[in-house]
């Protein structure tokens, strides 16, 4: 229909440009791919950066980056409440559709309302750079780690066992989990207490290189699944187990076969002589016909393209 046509033109010019994260309207913010909004939203926090750098340059030491923590993370709350009496205010005068997804959109997916995360963690490492050449003993690393350890138990049992305020759409994605997520980047980014580095080891870092890939993967491999299964006539029951399974399986060998093309590309910035058979067999491909048509695919250029655009940079250079 005409009308469907008009979305979807609408959802292509949004995704094509980065916007939909703006608009309050699951059918755009979520259009084509769910999780690409989170593209839309990152290219504002790049906008950003500069300004919040300026902030935290002027800020006295530790101190006063404690103050900017706990002043954002008051105002996340702030805004947390203030969700249902905007989302009321925009239904009345027909500024959005009545999705029941506006409180998640404004907290969870508004570029503004993400800006507050990036900027605690802008301020959250200032922290830890003021305080990185002070010696924790054995016992207070210790004790960081139980505090941080204990700090999760509050929101997870309100997560999952209570039916409060905290659990409702505009402040269980992030405002719930904020504090406790402040502490384990502190305490992980010490690295010092016996939980740390029980955790910080090959498969939990190999985890958290890929996790960036692995969310603006997931949905479509989950979408194919089922649509593979159901074409299948798999019964629903067991395409409820099967998929989770698969879709894990088949997002990390994506992200595996994604970091491999990344290390394939640092290579080739590192030492312009190698050959792209070398290059190949060194990133872990079956051979270098596989390994063209995967670059190809996931770049939309050759690596032999990319060398030589290598090379005319590097002439420019000299």
């Amino acid at each position: 229909s005409a009308e469907a046509l008009l979305i979807f033109a609408k959802k292509l010019v949004a995704s094509f440009f980065l916007v939909q994260s703006w608009v309050p309207d699951s059918r755009y913010a979520m259009a084509f791919n769910g999780v690409a909004w989170f593209l839309s939203t990152t290219m504002f926090l790049y906008f950003c950066f500069p300004f919040i750098l300026r902030l935290v340059k002027k800020c006295r030491g530790s101190g006063g980056a404690l103050i900017w923590v706990l002043a954002l993370v008051a105002g996340q709350f702030a805004l947390g409440f203030a969700a249902g009496p905007i989302e009321r205010f925009l239904l009345r005068h027909s500024l959005i559709i009545a999705d029941g997804k506006f409180a998640y959109w404004f907290t969870y997916i508004f570029p503004p309302m993400r800006v507050i995360d990036f900027a605690i963690g802008c301020f959250v490492g200032l922290i830890f750079l003021e305080h990185r050449e002070r010696e924790l003993s054995p016992r207070a690393a210790a004790a960081l780690d139980i505090v941080t350890v204990l700090a999760w138990v509050p929101p997870v049992y309100i997560y999952w066992c209570t039916d409060s305020f905290l659990t409702g759409e505009a402040f269980r994605y992030t405002q719930l989990f904020m504090p406790a997520s402040i502490l384990t980047v502190y305490a992980y980014a010490r690295g010092l207490g016996p939980v740390v580095r029980l955790l910080t080891n090959r498969a939990t870092l190999f985890i958290s290189s890929i996790s960036s890939d692995f969310f603006l993967l997931h949905q479509n491999i989950i979408r194919f699944s089922i649509l593979f299964l159901s074409m299948a006539a798999v019964p629903f029951s067991a395409i409820r187990v099967i998929v989770p399974v698969a879709c894990f399986v088949l997002t990390v060998i994506a992200c595996l076969i994604w970091a491999r093309l990344e290390k394939s590309r640092d290579l080739m910035r590192l030492n312009p002589g190698m050959k792209l058979y070398e290059i190949s067999d060194l990133c872990g491909f079956v051979n270098s016909s596989h390994y063209l048509r995967t670059f190809k695919n996931r770049y939309g250029y050759t690596p032999g393209e990319y060398m030589s655009a290598l090379k005319k940079s590097g002439e420019k250079a000299e």
